[in-house]
């Protein structure tokens, strides 16, 4: 029996899974495809069987954040133990699918991503960004391709609790806003491989000139995120077909929900005002008033 694709650790290993070495990887292989005999197995018979040195196993454990083989092993096997009962249905697409089955799993995979979120993201590091982006002076947000929409979103919200936000997928007009930042503004980078190359050199740019870097990304050790100060880790872990479904977004947008409204309770005297302010104004202008019930917002 495999690891449960949606247990802490496999998470862990797959978000970590794109920057580690080789041999990192073929450990990380043995253990999502023979948890049952790994679980049974020692630091030699392990190392062994998954085709690397003894030093490299206790290396892998290390990069997971345990202090050797022997702690990896436990953890695995209390997961493993944890999740006997439990399993998760199949929720990718391919050839041999049911057509009629697809509305259902696309729903059932994005509340999959979203719970798995609920276990990686970082709490502490969720409140040092709510904290940073109230403090900017200045927001620029970088993303690219379907990223970019993401961006346009969180611009969108930012904007209307009077932040100053600026967005560009044009690579010459994110340098332009990279190159003017200073150490009082925010670079937002969002990309769910973390490898975005347009968005990496706006970033490192951005971060030459002092700015704080806050990233959103799926990736924990992609490029993207190790330039940032702070880190917001997506877990849609989907495959090359679903590479560019909404899944990907939609974790992303949940995050930018998550800072746009800590920044809203965090000072919610001052913020409560200009979202109504807002809802006030803009909704008798664009909504019919036949339309309206109860004058909800927007």
């Amino acid at each position: 029996m495999n690891l449960r694709s949606d247990s802490p650790i496999t998470l862990k290993m797959k978000s970590l899974y794109p920057g580690m070495k080789p041999s990192e990887k073929r450990v990380a292989d043995y253990i999502l495809l023979n948890t049952e005999s790994f679980i049974y197995s020692n630091l030699a018979s392990a190392s062994k069987a998954a085709g690397v040195s003894e030093a490299t196993f206790v290396r892998f454990a290390k990069v997971l954040g345990y202090e050797g083989y022997r702690d990896l092993h436990i953890a695995i096997a209390a997961s493993q133990q944890k999740d006997t009962e439990e399993g998760v249905t199949d929720l990718s697409v391919d050839a041999n699918t049911c057509f009629a089955e697809i509305p259902e799993r696309v729903i059932g995979f994005s509340v999959h991503a979203l719970n798995n979120m609920r276990k990686t993201l970082d709490g502490e590091e969720y409140a040092r960004a709510v904290e940073a982006l109230e403090k900017a002076r200045r927001i620029c947000v970088f993303g690219s391709g379907s990223s970019a929409f993401v961006g346009e979103d969180f611009t969108n919200k930012f904007l209307r609790l009077g932040k100053f936000v600026q967005l560009a997928s044009d690579p010459h007009i994110q340098v332009t806003y990279a190159v003017s930042m200073n150490k009082d503004d925010v670079a937002v980078g969002i990309s769910h491989s973390g490898k975005t190359q347009q968005t990496i050199e706006a970033l490192r740019l951005a971060k030459t000139q002092g700015a704080t870097i806050i990233s959103i990304t799926n990736f924990e050790a992609s490029i993207v995120a190790n330039m940032a100060d702070i880190k917001l880790l997506t877990a849609s872990h989907e495959k090359i077909f679903e590479s560019e479904t909404m899944v990907s977004r939609l974790s992303q947008l949940a995050i930018i929900d998550m800072l746009y409204l800590g920044l809203i309770r965090k000072n919610y005297e001052y913020y409560a005002p200009i979202i109504e302010k807002q809802n006030t104004t803009i909704v008798p202008l664009f909504f019919s008033q036949g339309s309206r019930n109860g004058g909800e917002g927007i």
